[in-house]
């Protein structure tokens, strides 16, 4: 997945307010209901997973300074988010510390 700020036009910084404003202001240009392109649906759906992603990235408060997190920290992370682009944030934070976590591979299937 592209980074999720970038879909939704906004900085890395922006609020939660700010997330929610942007999503609201894009979803009425891409809904299905009010663009016939081919591909509105599609880019539709790109733009809620963003929505969804950003918003748990705030709420997990990841930035530079997660890094610094102990390793049990980043664990319940990987082991208790649903969403793929944190669990794939923490995984990288785990390889640069020298550590390996297995997840399962039906994860995001809901299995």
């Amino acid at each position: 997945m592209q980074n999720p700020f970038k879909i939704l036009g906004i900085s890395e910084s922006a609020s939660i307010e700010e997330i929610k404003i942007a999503f609201k202001k894009k979803a009425l240009k891409c809904h299905p209901d009010h663009n016939k392109s081919p591909t509105a649906e599609e880019d539709f759906q790109k733009l809620v997973e963003a929505y969804q992603t950003a918003l748990e990235i705030k709420k997990f408060n990841i930035d530079k300074r997660t890094l610094e997190l102990p390793e049990d920290e980043i664990l319940f992370r990987l082991k208790y988010s649903t969403n793929k682009y944190v669990r794939e944030i923490a995984q990288k934070l785990m390889n640069l510390k020298g550590k390996k976590f297995i997840q399962h591979k039906n994860r995001d299937e809901g299995h």
